[in-house]
């Protein structure tokens, strides 16, 4: 196989092939086994497959299908060359597997791929765990392919070994199967060749699906002629999961069939006996274990709460479609009658409607407004729907409709709005279509088309529902977006004017406002911004408050109380609050981690927040997550290690949002310098001069100058980087710890190649001065870092060294393996050969470490230096992979050495 073909592989995949490639025992003894498990359609004989086309060495691999259980020996007979020789018994058989095995030179590692486990035949199987345990004196490894909760399920008569037992062997090695991102689904689709298929189509694929493999394909394939539908509302269901739910619903006898019957058509909103009322059925319990031991519903704990829930997202769909509309209305009409939530009532009597129901209609509508009110966008949003969906007059239908996809964006489920698009943009020009058009198109990241449809809106002769206060708030937020700080403060400005002292768009108006004077150079307020808090108990008003304050107190310096204030503003409860709102909170949160020196939370924080973005087509966010996320993998791993995100619409961000443009600009200037090409880096951030200007009205969006100083010494363009290095250390003079650290570093490199050696060394003293002893530990490495390079080139070795090696123990305890071994080389570069091991055994020394390995290291540095992988030290120290690896890091660091292979050669076990 091309090895190429294994790189374009949607990573759960991905990951997966090489957990089998690198799982080779490190001699001949006793082997590695791996349980591959995954649920049907999740890819894993796709896994199988690539890795047996991809291993050098002997390799055996054996698959099965339906009815191979039925075939004595079938699986085997895949496994052994020739015909199988009397006795057929599993043991007989399994000592001439071991001999087939065995057959291979001691140094080769021999892959044994067993696929689709669950369907093989039981003589084979016994045969095989026969051969497997008596191994010895040979590098195997076996990989057991299997469905979820399959093992049970497996045959396992006395004679035989177990299969079951031995695969739920806690020994064994885990490798779970996940599901595909929305951008692994767009390869899919091209690779398939579906026309009109974007990243929306993919994120809507998802959700449809749950990111499974196998369920992707299907759906793909069962598109008409091979097309994305313009309206897709109602996807296919894959073939394969129709006909799984089918057989499983046919099976069931007639209660079971009413239970289930219910769950589709009601959810998992009532507890199990009221359940049984509304199906009708006698004993529910009973109903549900039928259910259950099918595989069409399963039951999930929820902390004190157990929830019943269809086991695969789709079978809900082909119970619905199977079951007579009649049945489906009487269903949700008895639902209602037990519904204590008015709301949820509410809801349940429209699912039973036939036809129009204006006076229903109007009460959803009522629900719909209390509930955005209260920040409940996304109960607001299906309130607001089911309502339209009861309207017989099309100017109130389109009205509602408008109203629910405004509150699915507010939501920040824009994956959900996009499926409305092809209605909403069929429906007569108006300022509230235009308006809803505008807040979702913000989002998307589309600036140019946002404020176009802002000033159609405006213009409209007919103000948009709401009134003009709202128009004006969405004007203020896109004008931060822009980082417009006049804009924002004059829209802000306009809402407060045109709308109640109570109304949320008042308060968010309030809190804007706040944000531009303080990025305009204003001290800020904070006894009158703590006040707004105790405007609105609604969780959305909170959660705003707490984004917009948390944003503040960067743009102060007050990164403590800003870590705090963001915290607060990330959860989303019970359907409060806005997951918008939510990641942006998370983007800045992630920011001030990584300064503050928690880098792991940091890295950890961006990336569950870029995947929940990339799910939510929040394409806004993107560039700010994934900034953090490659900065701080940048500096974990060399150049050639660096995971870079895929994202989609990355050149579109250049060009974009203010917002979107600094970050997508700082990662691109990122790239660049982590392969050597500073003038990549100076083109894409020279046009932040004019965009993302910082002056003494107005702040830029980040302190993105000292890297464009960086690099335009780097191409030696040493007067404009003198210039604009002079200019922003005028204008930061008041500025943040780590903004004013950063322009003294950058100046220093400016004034050193320009000859002032004076003056840069004035510039990195102060910026250590400044940074030491404080909690801006990045800022404070960083300047260390830079003082210790300018005094080893004039000569000032020990002082020198005293810098580096402060750097180089930051570095160690938040893994950024990279610049350790920088610092390393560095060391190395003033001739002080105490410093470091590595030093001491070029010298002749000893090679005893000045610091000694606390316990943990030693445990883990015993181990590894046996020929234990990660995974394998960690689970035997109880620890999980990252761990390890950090510890890794700090062995390798206080040893002096770089590699698994160096520690096995001076550590002694």
């Amino acid at each position: 196989m091309d090895p190429d073909q294994h790189q374009r592989m949607p990573k759960a995949l991905r990951h997966a092939v090489s957990s089998i490639l690198d799982s080779a025992p490190a001699s001949a003894g006793l082997p590695q086994t791996l349980i591959l498990t995954g649920p049907a359609g999740a890819g894993r004989s796709t896994v199988l497959t690539t890795a047996f086309g991809l291993h050098q060495g002997p390799r055996d691999l054996a698959m099965a299908d339906f009815g191979t259980q039925e075939i004595a020996w079938a699986y085997l007979r895949q496994l052994l060359p020739g015909q199988l020789e009397p006795p057929l018994t599993p043991e007989a058989q399994g000592q001439r597997l071991l001999e087939h095995w065995q057959g291979s030179a001691p140094a080769e590692h021999r892959l044994v791929l067993l696929d689709a486990v669950e369907r093989a035949d039981p003589q084979s199987l016994a045969a095989l765990t026969f051969a497997i345990r008596l191994a010895r004196n040979v590098r195997l490894t076996a990989v057991f392919g299997i469905a979820d909760d399959a093992a049970a399920g497996l045959p396992a008569p006395a004679s035989e070994s177990s299969i079951a037992e031995f695969l739920r062997s806690p020994l064994h090695r885990r490798v779970k199967l996940g599901t595909l991102e929305p951008l692994e689904i767009l390869d899919v689709a091209q690779h398939l060749r579906i026309r009109d298929f974007d990243h929306y189509s993919a994120v809507a694929l998802w959700h449809h699906t749950g990111g499974w493999l196998g369920d992707t394909v299907g759906v793909l394939q069962a598109l008409p002629m091979g097309r994305w539908p313009r309206s897709p509302q109602r996807l296919p269901v894959p073939p394969a999961v129709r006909t799984r739910a089918r057989a499983a619903f046919d099976r069931l006898p007639a209660e079971a069939k009413s239970l289930a019957q219910a769950y589709a058509v009601v959810g998992s909103h009532f507890d199990l006996p009221t359940m049984g009322e509304i199906a009708g059925v006698v004993d529910p319990l009973s109903a549900l274990d039928y259910c259950v031991a099918v595989g069409l519903l399963r039951e999930n704990t929820h902390g004190t709460q157990r929830a019943v829930t269809f086991h695969h997202p789709l079978a809900r769909l082909v119970i619905r479609e199977t079951t007579l509309p009649s049945v489906l209305r009487s269903l949700a009409a008895t639902a209602a009658s037990f519904a204590a939530d008015s709301g949820r009532r509410l809801l349940l009597q429209a699912r039973a409607e036939v036809g129009a129901q204006p006076e229903l209609a109007a009460q959803l509508a009522e629900v719909a407004e209390l509930r955005g009110h209260q920040g409940r966008w996304n109960e607001s949003a299906e309130f607001h729907i089911a309502a339209a969906g009861l309207c017989a007059v099309a100017s109130e239908r389109n009205r509602l409709l408008l109203a629910g996809v405004d509150a699915l964006v507010s939501a920040g489920r824009l994956d959900r709005s996009a499926l409305w698009l092809p209605e909403i943009e069929a429906m007569p020009a108006s300022a509230d279509r235009d308006m809803v058009l505008a807040h979702i198109s913000m989002h998307h990241g589309m600036a140019a088309e946002t404020e176009e449809l802002l000033n159609r809106a405006e213009r409209s002769p007919t103000p948009p529902v709401g009134g003009s206060a709202r128009l004006a708030v969405r004007k203020a937020l896109d004008a931060v977006m822009r980082w417009d700080i006049a804009s924002a403060q004059r829209w802000a400005q306009q809402t407060m004017i045109l709308s109640d002292p109570d109304d949320p768009k008042h308060t968010e108006a309030q809190t804007i406002s706040a944000l531009a004077s303080t990025a305009g150079g204003q001290a800020p307020d904070f006894e009158a911004l703590g006040a707004l808090q105790s405007l609105g108990d609604a969780p959305a008003q909170s959660q705003r408050f707490h984004l917009y304050s948390g944003w503040i107190r960067i743009i102060t310096g007050d990164l403590e109380a800003g870590l705090g204030e963001l915290q607060a503003a990330v959860p989303v409860h019970y359907q409060d609050g806005s997951l918008r709102v939510s990641l942006w909170a998370q983007g800045w949160l992630a920011r001030v981690q990584y300064l503050l020196g928690q880098w792991e939370n940091a890295l950890q924080t961006a990336e569950s927040a870029l995947v929940e973005a990339q799910r939510s087509s929040m394409a806004i966010v993107v560039p700010m997550l994934q900034w953090t996320v490659e900065e701080i993998r940048s500096l974990q791993a060399g150049a050639s290690e660096t995971n870079l995100w895929r994202t989609a619409g990355a050149a579109d961000a250049l060009h974009s949002y203010t917002a979107m443009q600094v970050p997508a600009r700082l990662t691109r200037a990122l790239r660049s310098r982590v392969r050597g090409n500073p003038e990549g880096s100076a083109a894409a951030l020279i046009p932040l001069q004019e965009s993302d200007p910082w002056r003494s009205d107005r702040i830029s969006f980040w302190p993105w100058q000292p890297e464009l100083i960086s690099a335009l010494v780097d191409i030696g363009q040493v007067a404009e980087a003198h210039r604009l290095s002079q200019e922003f250390l005028d204008c930061t003079d008041s500025a943040p710890l780590h903004v004013r650290s950063a322009a003294l570093v950058a100046a220093a490199r400016a004034a050193g190649a320009a000859g002032d050696a004076q003056s840069a060394e004035n510039f990195l003293t102060e910026a250590v001065e400044l940074t030491s002893g404080t909690t801006r530990q990045t800022a404070s490495a960083q300047a260390r870092l830079a003082l210790g390079q300018f005094l080893r080139r004039a000569g000032r070795r020990r002082l020198a060294a005293k810098n580096i090696e402060q750097a180089l123990e930051f570095y160690e305890s938040v893994g950024a393996q990279r610049m350790v071994q920088y610092c390393s080389q560095e060391l190395r570069a003033t001739g002080l050969t105490s410093f470091r091991t590595e030093d001491r055994q070029r010298s002749g020394e000893e090679t005893t470490t000045s610091t000694p390995l606390t316990p943990q290291e030693q445990a883990v540095a015993d181990l590894v230096a046996q020929g234990l992988t990660n995974p394998e030290t960690a689970q035997r120290l109880f620890l999980s992979e990252k761990t390890v690896q950090y510890h890794l890091t700090r062995i390798y660091s206080k040893l002096g050495i770089r590699s698994r292979t160096e520690l096995a050669s001076v550590y002694p076990v």
